[in-house]
């Protein structure tokens, strides 16, 4: 009678064992796939210190030496924007031309970042 309560108590330990088990691994699971999402820029793409979810998007019809028309609105440039194509490489002022697609982030009424959409 006590080798059976024995195997019993054993049997279920096994059955809880399995069962712990299998939650580790699926929580192991989320955990590194989470790390995944987020290590591979799952969520907003950052440019600085702006994400490009709060960036407006348009095409160039004018540049200025300290304005830039998109979408046939003029806009201020910041004294420091920051210009990047969409690899993240630098861009200069001369490289924005009329028919040239862009994303851009405006603050305090000027724009201070804009990313140049190469062609594909």
């Amino acid at each position: 009678m006590e080798r059976r309560a024995l195997r019993a108590r054993d049997e279920r330990r096994g059955g809880d064992g399995w069962l712990g088990g299998l939650l580790w691994i699926t929580l192991i699971f989320l955990v590194a796939g989470t790390a995944l999402v987020i290590g591979s820029g799952g969520f907003a793409q950052t440019t600085g210190t702006a994400t490009t979810l709060t960036f407006q998007t348009g095409q160039v019809t004018a540049v200025g030496k300290t304005t830039i028309r998109i979408n046939a609105r003029e806009y201020s440039l910041s004294s420091e924007v920051v210009i990047r194509d969409d690899e993240g490489k630098p861009r200069e002022l001369k490289d924005l031309t009329p028919g040239s697609d862009v994303k851009f982030h405006v603050k305090r009424d000027s724009i201070d970042q804009i990313i140049l959409l190469l062609p594909r």
